[in-house]
């Protein structure tokens, strides 16, 4: 917040509460935007998700999470 504040505006900026709900309500937009975009950039396209964090200790909690694609997805390094 102090860095958007001084470095991008330095007149009429929002209080660090009025921001920090500005960017709450965004990032569900966001979602939203993004969704559709990757939706139209890969019609007709087989697509991946690629999980590239190797952490054994995040291993298991990432395995109970994945439950949409559980039947097709491979888990392992």
């Amino acid at each position: 917040y102090r860095a958007v504040r001084t470095i991008l505006f330095f007149t009429e900026f929002p209080s660090r509460t009025r921001y920090t709900r500005l960017c709450a309500s965004l990032t569900y937009a966001i979602k939203i935007i993004r969704f559709f975009f990757v939706k139209q950039k890969t019609k007709n396209v087989m697509t991946a998700i690629v999980d590239s964090f190797l952490s054994p200790f995040c291993k298991e909690i990432r395995n109970r999470r994945a439950k949409m694609l559980g039947s097709i997805a491979e888990i392992g390094y």
